[in-house]
């Protein structure tokens, strides 16, 4: 049997008002089917799909056979025959809720999603007032690659029924997918204020203003988050994010110092840490950041940062055997930034290690070549005894 199916339904959906039921049948073939379907009815679906088979090669013309040849292939999980026959009753005009619904599951199990996506809008015409199967519609829509499609079909769910949140987020949902974030906000508010998973669709209220460069709504989404019971060292980050990117340094530090409170072990914990260190350097408390940067730099998923922020105080400080361990840390871990490798150079120059400081050296010009800052470390090197 052709694949493309659909092309039939389609065809067919547009006459079967006209076309409905099937061929008269005798007397013989009623009685025959009327023993099939009670097999069917019985469970038997094996000599169900064996009688209704022999039927349809005398009688091809009678739909009804074919629907129901279609059902007990379709209880015996063999889908491609089920389709087969559902597609013949279609082609003899027969239309019916139950067939259309199994064989856009068949199709969907298949991957065949316009061809899933046919029958449901059949079924949709079948049953024009089922809400779900809107729903249904949308969602094949929206994964055949038809979101504009699936949009409309969002927009009447939600007008039919506005108080119902599953629409609102879907249509929220679906802008997210095609990265429309801006427009996802209005249907996910919604969602939230009529009790679709609280906590959940708050922080993901808060990220969306946060992508808006709205931190101070982001702010006020996280923390109705953590009202709604998501009180974690991430939720809490997340806010001191909102605050910092709103300009509160207080209210960010706050919040930075209840997400290392909760679990300063977890990563987020660790960037609450790297952010607190940030926050005391920018007030100019620089032995707070160091002890900040610290506790950081203990875990062992530290971001390469921590060794920056770390070695650049340290050598300020003239610490340079510290200096120069962290921002080993720190290319160790990836970074080979000019200021980073620049550092680690002057660091070992400090501490008199002329050959690994002559060793970075030669690592930076290869990298950036013999520039101003590289004559400056030459200079500086010149004069280690």
């Amino acid at each position: 049997m052709s694949s493309n199916w659909s092309v039939v339904v389609v065809a067919v959906g547009v006459m079967w008002v006209a076309c409905a039921g099937s061929a008269a049948a005798d007397e013989s073939v009623e009685a025959r089917l009327h023993e099939a379907r009670q097999l069917y009815a019985d469970g038997a679906y094996a000599d169900a799909a064996a009688a209704l088979s022999a039927i349809v090669e005398e009688r091809p013309d009678v739909a009804a056979a074919h629907l129901f040849k279609g059902h007990a292939l379709y209880a015996l999980e063999r889908f491609d025959e089920a389709r087969g026959a559902y597609a013949r009753a279609i082609e003899a005009g027969r239309l019916d809720a139950a067939m259309l619904g199994r064989l856009a599951q068949i199709e969907q199990r298949a991957d065949r999603r316009g061809s899933a996506l046919s029958a449901l809008r059949l079924l949709l015409l079948v049953t024009p007032g089922e809400h779900d199967l809107h729903l249904a519609v949308a969602e094949a829509s929206a994964a055949a690659g038809l979101p504009g499609e699936a949009a409309q079909l969002y927009e009447q769910v939600i007008r039919a029924r506005p108080s119902d949140a599953g629409g609102h987020l879907r249509l929220a949902n679906l802008h997210l997918s095609r990265d429309r974030w801006r427009e996802a906000i209005g249907p996910m508010t919604l969602a939230y204020h009529l009790g679709e998973a609280a906590g959940e669709r708050a922080r993901t209220l808060g990220d969306l203003h946060m992508r808006a460069d709205q931190p101070t709504a982001a702010a006020a989404w996280y923390e109705r988050a953590i009202d709604d019971g998501l009180d974690t060292s991430a939720m809490q980050l997340r806010l001191a994010q909102a605050w910092l990117a709103h300009g509160d340094r207080e209210a960010a530090r706050a919040a930075a110092t209840r997400a290392a409170e909760a679990d300063d072990t977890s990563a987020d914990g660790g960037r609450a840490l790297l952010l607190l260190g940030q926050l005391a350097r920018e007030a100019g408390e620089i032995d707070e950041a160091v002890r900040y940067w610290q506790r950081a730099a203990e875990r062992a998923d530290v971001p390469r940062q921590v060794h920056v922020y770390l070695g650049t105080l340290t050598y300020e400080r003239e610490r340079f055997g510290e200096a120069a361990a962290h921002l080993a840390a720190a290319r160790a871990a990836g970074d080979v930034e000019p200021t980073t490798l620049r550092l680690l150079v002057l660091s070992y120059a400090g501490q008199g290690e002329r050959e690994r400081a002559r060793e970075m050296l030669q690592v930076y010009v290869e990298r950036y070549g013999m520039d101003e800052a590289a004559a400056g470390m030459v200079r500086r090197l010149l004069r280690i005894p």
